[in-house]
């Protein structure tokens, strides 16, 4: 038995700085092999007795992986030249650390793609796969012996046609050396016919790659593309007859599986790092497509153990030193909406598993982190308020307007300025989360039976709530600052008595019909702008900002030739070069627009008599989104749910719309149909 173990996240290269050593200074491996037979059983485990070797395969997470096939063979104990220069090996001390089981499925090759294009340029073969992915490639030319490929890959063509890598290439103007952007394998033939190289111990964010020094022709049959990522269940599905909307959620389901390597990333490729509010934001869509129990479980896991000593909860997790806490940028953690992650998540996974296991888990970091917010609020104030006055109003104790705030975060058109960052008021947002957060620890602690909690932090965030309107409503009763995101927070997060909410509706619609029927949110609001429309009577506005094709939108992207979705609303810039990563899933959320609004699939409130609301909402103008037919369904624990309608073209049928359901055994949904008739039906299938 043998192992082969590269740096990994342990020991190499990580995020936006490439921090190594961020938990340890020298690779190991722990193990047991337990054998069992009829006569008997053995166990093997690693001791001293065991020898080890350096081989000439190094691999590095971001920066990629050499292989010399003279030297080495990846996987193979012996090396191909030479005796091995075995050496024996040190048994470690007992760390402390705890050993636990996994408790989400593998990351593996769970699918490959051929070229779709493969031609030459001055730079070497360029291939096209046709899709933007992750994971590695897998190439069986690899020329005579001696020959020296190197292996870029990139999301991306220039403006010259030639793949780039300038869009994810980081830029850290506080290190002394400038931060590269990886994704390079080189690879040295040894000239043995079948000889394959697969670089398993890193992945890459592409869908191109470029062979550089092969001699001879390159051909479809020596290169694929290897899909990678934690192999989730698929539970959800969804498919119309508008080929727009198909790629929409096609191009966001691809964005999502190329980055779920273990944990939630926000891009496979630039940091690949497990930031809280990406994840957080697609839940319901990533939560609707797979089973994500056990992975959400294990990533809160390692959120609980990243948190600061002073309850700041850390951007990403895992959080390296270098950017965690005592780094160069711990002062980034801890942003409204990032950090509210930590309480928001384990409320969705309740909603969604009915498990109130990690609610009980998470609670001692969830009241950390509230803590935290609370004492900002409270003993902090922003300068702008205190050079206005310097006694505070008494409503600002439960204003959260100091520290560092992401805010909207990549709005249209906006430029990231982290100096302005650093000095702005996103109390308008920050209070926003500290309300929803509050909100939803009192209905946990209430789940929890700590009957205490739950009316402390009700009425905290009762007061919270006053406080925001106070503060944020003008006399008119409108937003302040105008944005559509913050008339989306304000209508969505309940931050609104319901008097309140005509004004801010109109001033909603008023903002949108100034964009020219375009949206204007960024990294926050944008999941909930058109399911908030949607609720508030505006569902024909929310399907014109979704079918829009011109900047800003998401079919915009689809004319760009996009397959995955954008990190910025913009891809490309006026000189026709690609900007910043090409593979965030994030503003794709909109797709739990597609599941909950158009095919209409929703879990009913709380307090309802039923488990589903199935309510498809339905263009009346085809000019805007002409779609004749939707079907989605979603795997419960109970049995599939299941909605399928279309309109009818048989006029003899006397109907111009035709539904049908199919329910949980031992469910109950409330089926409204688009002329408002409701049905209240148990499981099985039903037709309307």
């Amino acid at each position: 038995m043998h192992f082969e173990v590269s740096d990994g996240w342990y020991k190499g290269s990580v995020g936006m700085m490439r921090a190594t050593e961020q938990w340890g200074e020298a690779v190991a491996v722990r193990a047991l092999l337990q054998l069992t037979a009829v006569g008997g059983s053995k166990a093997v485990a690693t001791d001293e007795s065991w020898r080890s070797r350096i081989s000439s395969h190094r691999a590095d997470m971001i920066y990629g992986e050499f292989v010399d096939f003279k030297t080495d063979v990846p996987g193979q104990a012996e090396p191909v030249s030479a005796a091995a220069n075995w050496q024996g090996v040190m048994a470690l001390p007992e760390t402390g650390a705890k050993m636990v089981a996994p408790v989400c499925p593998p990351v593996r090759v769970v699918e490959s793609l051929k070229p779709q294009q493969i031609r030459q340029t001055p730079l070497g073969w360029l291939v096209d796969f046709g899709q933007n992915t992750a994971g590695w490639i897998r190439l069986s030319n690899l020329g005579p012996a001696g020959t020296k490929l190197r292996i870029v890959y990139g999301e991306a063509l220039n403006n010259q046609s030639e793949l780039t890598q300038e869009n994810f290439k980081p830029d850290v103007p506080f290190l002394p050396v400038p931060v590269e952007a990886g994704q390079i394998d080189e690879v040295i033939s040894a000239g043995v016919p079948g000889q394959v190289f697969e670089p398993k111990h890193s992945t890459k964010g592409f869908r191109y790659v470029r062979i550089e020094g092969l001699q001879g022709v390159l051909d479809a049959k020596d290169i694929c593309a290897q899909v990678v990522h934690t192999d989730l269940d698929r539970v959800g599905k969804f498919e119309s007859s508008n080929e727009d909307l198909n790629w929409l959620h096609n191009s966001t389901l691809w964005s999502f599986k190329s980055n779920i390597i273990e944990i939630p990333t926000d891009c496979p490729t630039r940091e690949r790092a497990g930031w809280g509010a990406d994840f957080d934001i697609f839940y319901d869509a990533a939560s609707f497509l797979y089973n994500v129990d056990g992975f959400t479980k294990k990533w809160l896991s390692d959120a609980a153990v990243s948190i600061f000593e002073n309850g700041t909860v850390a951007n990403h997790a895992p959080s390296p030193k270098a950017e965690g806490e005592g780094g160069k940028l711990a002062f980034t953690n801890g942003s409204a909406g990032w950090g509210d992650s930590i309480i928001s998540l384990p409320f969705k996974h309740y909603k969604k598993y009915a498990d109130k296991t990690l609610l009980e888990d998470m609670w001692p970091t969830m009241l950390k982190w509230i803590v935290y917010v609370e004492n900002k609020a409270q003993t902090e104030r922003h300068p702008t308020r205190v050079a206005a006055n310097e006694i505070a109003a008494e409503h600002e104790q439960y204003l959260w307007d100091t520290g560092f705030h992401f805010g909207e975060w990549l709005e249209p058109g906006a430029e990231v300025d982290f100096g302005s960052l650093m000095s702005a008021d996103k109390s308008v947002i920050a209070t926003a989360f500290y309300r929803k957060s509050t909100h939803e620890l009192s209905v946990m602690a209430e789940l929890l039976g700590k009957s205490e909690d739950a009316k402390k932090y009700a009425q905290l965030s009762s007061k919270i709530k006053a406080a925001w309107q106070k503060e944020f409503l003008n006399e008119l009763g409108e937003v302040q600052p105008a944005t559509q995101a913050n008339c989306a927070r304000a209508l969505s997060y309940e931050l609104l008595e319901e008097s309140q909410k005509t004004a801010v509706v109109s001033q909603l619609v008023q903002l949108i019909s100034d964009a020219k029927d375009h949206l204007s949110t960024g990294f926050l609001a944008t999941p909930i702008l058109l399911p908030t429309l949607a609720e508030n009577g505006q569902a024909e506005l929310a399907f014109k900002i979704l079918m829009q094709r011109d900047h800003p939108s998401w079919l915009h992207m689809k004319d760009q030739g996009a397959t995955t979705i954008w990190e910025r609303w913009v891809g490309y810039n006026a000189e026709g070069n690609p900007v910043e990563s090409h593979n965030h899933y994030s503003k794709g959320a909109v797709i739990s627009f597609l599941h909950q609004y158009v095919a209409g699939i929703k879990r009913a409130s709380s307090d309802a008599e039923f488990d589903w609301l199935i309510q498809p909402i339905i263009s009346q103008d085809e000019t805007v989104l002409n779609l004749d037919w939707v079907k989605a369904s979603h795997e419960t624990a109970h049995g599939p749910i299941a909605v399928s309608w279309s309109k009818s073209k048989d006029a003899a049928s006397g109907k111009a719309f035709e539904l049908e359901v199919t329910v949980p055994v031992g469910d109950r949904a409330m089926v409204v149909l688009p002329n408002g008739q409701e049905h209240l039906v148990e499981g099985g299938t039903h037709s309307f």
